[in-house]
């Protein structure tokens, strides 16, 4: 039962918003206060118990644009995981088509899309902080500045993720790099060699 009212409310709120259009967002209308509630509800679902809802929830916001962006930048303070993974991902999604767009539908102000997911990446909870570098490197924009601090991250997997971000962005890393070869982690040197090889090749 769970499930299906949680899809029932995301369908309502695609509906309303016209998300497989981007209707808001292309003909720049002004949303009314109950587009934004429904954008609200939307955020909400990306902390359903269902997967499917939750996936769904966060492919609707990214349908919805750049009208959805200050909203889910809102919700990466939002005090469940679930939530502000969905958003960092949405956000992500958002920008990356913003990069690729030269039209006037673009995102006005692109960098704050990348500022909001440099700041995610300070979360606790490893799941979001593993999804930023997901974003930032799928973005290009901004990744490199990201990743000159992230590749020490207290987690192992992130610090592998982080050096994996840097192998990604190639020859702009070179120098984070270069401090990565003092980790005291030999594995994380190891890696760094190998990526620095990469970049020099």
């Amino acid at each position: 039962m769970k499930r299906w009212s949680g899809l029932g409310l995301l369908l309502g709120c695609c509906w309303l918003l016209g998300t497989p259009t981007g209707l808001a967002q292309e003909e720049g209308v002004e949303l009314s206060q109950q587009e934004n509630q429904q954008i609200n509800n939307l955020i909400n679902q990306l902390g359903n118990p269902d997967s499917n809802v939750r996936n769904e929830a966060a492919e609707s916001l990214v349908r919805i644009g750049e009208a959805a962006v200050d909203p889910l930048i809102t919700s990466l303070q939002a005090p469940y995981p679930d939530v502000r993974q969905g958003a960092v991902w949405a956000l992500g999604e958002i920008g990356l088509e913003a990069a690729a767009d030269t039209s006037s539908s673009a995102l006005q102000d692109p960098d704050a899309v990348v500022d909001s997911l440099i700041i995610a990446f300070q979360d606790p909870d490893a799941d979001v902080r593993q999804k930023t570098i997901q974003a930032l490197v799928s973005i290009g924009s901004g990744a490199q500045v990201f990743s000159i601090t992230t590749f020490q991250d207290s987690d192992a997997y992130l610090s592998f993720r982080a050096l994996w971000a840097l192998e990604q962005i190639g020859e702009e890393s070179f120098d984070p790099l270069i401090t990565a070869l003092q980790d005291p982690d030999a594995e994380v040197r190891q890696r760094t060699a190998g990526a620095l090889g990469q970049i020099g090749s």
